[in-house]
């Protein structure tokens, strides 16, 4: 899940924990202060979980960044530009299209 801002860490690791609190494990995060955006990669065994984080990542966002304000050398689309969905372990690219179609219909 990649988001519009890559230079406030207090910023971001309240936008980190709201997806961790779904009960996924933020496994990576990829800050790029010059393109000012963070990529957050979420896991678990639970794809109710990734969807409650996926969620919790895109409200924080919405209630903590403004687009107004934001300063970048990358182009942006929204606050959160970028949610993909990868399958790992034994998921298959069906359940991985499955997740991120489910995704993709809450977040409109």
């Amino acid at each position: 899940v990649y988001v519009s801002e890559g230079r406030d860490r207090g910023i971001i690791s309240r936008i980190a924990a709201a997806g961790a609190a779904s009960g996924a494990v933020v496994c990576n995060t990829f800050v790029d202060p010059t393109y000012n955006r963070t990529g957050l990669t979420l896991a678990s065994t639970d794809a109710t979980k990734i969807e409650g984080g996926v969620d919790a990542i895109c409200h924080e966002a919405l209630q903590t960044l403004d687009l107004r304000k934001h300063v970048a050398t990358h182009p942006r689309l929204g606050l959160v530009d970028h949610v993909a969905c990868n399958p790992l372990g034994t998921a298959t690219s069906a359940e991985a299209a499955e997740l991120a179609a489910r995704i993709g219909a809450r977040l409109g």
